[in-house]
């Protein structure tokens, strides 16, 4: 009796044993995965081209260009067909890029100097050290920063990426056309000068190998930080004028120095495609590519912005309407394209979602995450306006497909608001506001609402939550200013 009673609790420990095991191998299929080599917050890389146009691009219709690197980031990713930069020049976009805000809400409306739209060499005011960054939000979660190529949104130390954000700089202060060799006699500018973090190392760097240089530094900050989440932000000079391309691709271009500068836009961000890819980082890096603003069609930078009405400096969709590319390995569908209204505003709370960061609640984003759409393609977003500035004037807004015009750039009067599908007409060549008073109607509204937030001076409105630019006393040049020789 004692004998069967021993076997049998022998025979019950060995099958709670066998249920225990069960049990362990059931928890351990179905626990969450925790955070790890690739379950970390993803790597995020924003490559942001200078005056690089809508039909500049292979993946966008470029029949002179060739741009095999980035029409193959789109194959792996998705091309975003709606996608605005929320101005038309370079420091207004840049300020909007990494505040997700409108460039008027930032202070970078009318920019106290003789042009308005762009900051200069020396001057007294930047970014604003309160506003609140992409970098500077990441570094709440460990990222580490880097911010490589042209900044243009203050030259004088308090303005510097290093202060606002990235931990380290390799580049310009501004554009690389600020030079002693500007092709407008009325500007004497200093010699260029190429920053490391807030040192200038070069006076008047070899533009023509520069965009290489970035790429190399690039590749470097992206080796030494393989063990921790990063930020790199490499903004390229290129294609805008001085043209300056390398002999070896001014030789293969189809298209002029102006096809090989974009081309060399296209093997610079192809380093770093292929960097990434390489190292085995692909499955756990956001890459965005995109353009500062439209192509200027001049005769020295003869860009293309194919079918959109308009170049830089208007608020027709040619001058903010802009490549768009996004490729994450595995989260991101391979081959997607999407139509649906984006801009480059949305990319800090995106950004901040995938890193799990909180914003702070003491300021306005216009910006939105627009997470689920990049994950799901398919995804429509109903309720998204944008509006179309100039300076410190509102020229537009889009919902929908439909895009109010009710300015336009350096003309005092404008009739009366036009209307454009831009569905059924992406050129904006047919006004039909006659035939849809409501929708026009609509849009006014929305207009309206706009000129009390931000102002419109055409209208002599001023913005109740504009922000104020930065500004210190005693500005100067980095380096000593070259007085040009007749």
């Amino acid at each position: 009796m004692n004998e069967e009673k021993i076997t049998t609790e022998s025979d019950i420990m060995k099958l709670s044993a066998v249920l225990m095991l069960i049990s362990l191998l059931y928890i351990s299929c179905n626990r969450p995965k925790q955070q790890g080599a690739i379950q970390r917050s993803p790597n995020i890389i924003i490559i942001n081209a200078d005056d690089l146009g809508y039909g500049d691009l292979g993946c966008y219709g470029s029949k002179l260009n060739k741009t095999p690197k980035l029409d193959e980031m789109a194959e792996n990713g998705i091309l975003l067909e709606s996608f605005y930069s929320a101005s038309a020049m370079c420091s207004p976009s840049r300020a909007s890029l990494l505040t997700g805000c409108y460039p008027q809400r930032v202070g970078f409306g009318r920019l106290p100097n003789e042009i308005g739209h762009v900051l200069l060499a020396g001057e007294a005011t930047g970014l604003n050290p309160w506003e609140i960054t992409i970098p500077e939000i990441l570094k709440t979660k460990g990222y580490k920063t880097k911010m490589i190529g042209k900044w243009h949104l203050g030259d004088q130390p308090q303005f510097l990426p290093t202060r606002q954000g990235f931990d380290s700089f390799f580049g310009l202060p501004y554009s690389h056309d600020i030079a002693p060799d500007h092709y407008n006699s009325r500007f004497s500018f200093p010699p260029l000068p190429l920053l490391s973090d807030e040192m200038v190392i070069e006076e008047n760097p070899d533009r023509s190998q520069l965009n290489q240089r970035f790429a190399q530094e690039a590749i470097k900050f992206i080796r030494n930080n393989q063990s921790q989440p990063f930020f790199l932000y490499m903004a390229l000079t290129i294609p805008h004028a001085p043209l300056l391309p390398p002999n070896e691709f001014l030789k293969k271009s189809d298209n002029g120095p102006y096809g090989a500068y974009v081309e060399l836009l296209d093997y610079c961000s192809g380093l770093i495609l292929d960097e990434i890819k390489k190292n085995g980082m692909d499955e756990n890096t956001l890459v965005v590519f995109t353009s500062d603003h439209g192509a200027s069609l001049s005769k020295i930078q003869p860009g293309s912005n194919g079918v959109l009405r308009g170049q830089k400096g208007t608020t027709y969709e040619g001058g903010m309407r802009v490549p768009g590319i996004i490729q994450w390995k595995g989260k991101i569908k391979a081959g997607s394209v999407s139509n649906e209204l984006i801009t480059q505003m949305d990319l800090l709370p995106t950004i901040a979602s995938l890193a799990n960061a909180t914003l702070p609640h003491d300021r306005i984003y216009d910006g939105k995450d627009v997470n689920n759409l990049l994950l799901n393609p398919d995804e429509k977003i109903d309720d998204k306006v944008f509006f179309y500035r100039w300076m410190d004037e509102l020229h537009g807004v889009r919902s929908g497909n439909w895009k109010l015009t009710v300015k336009v750039p350096r003309k005092p009067i404008f009739d009366k608001p036009a209307l454009y599908n831009l569905f059924e007409d992406l050129g904006e060549n047919h006004d039909v506001a006659d035939q849809y008073p409501k929708i026009v109607e609509k849009l006014m509204k929305l207009i309206i609402d706009s000129r009390e937030d931000l102002g419109d001076v055409s209208t002599g409105i001023k913005g109740i939550n504009n922000r104020p630019l930065g500004w210190i006393a005693n500005a100067r040049a980095l380096v000593s200013v070259t007085v040009k020789q007749d």
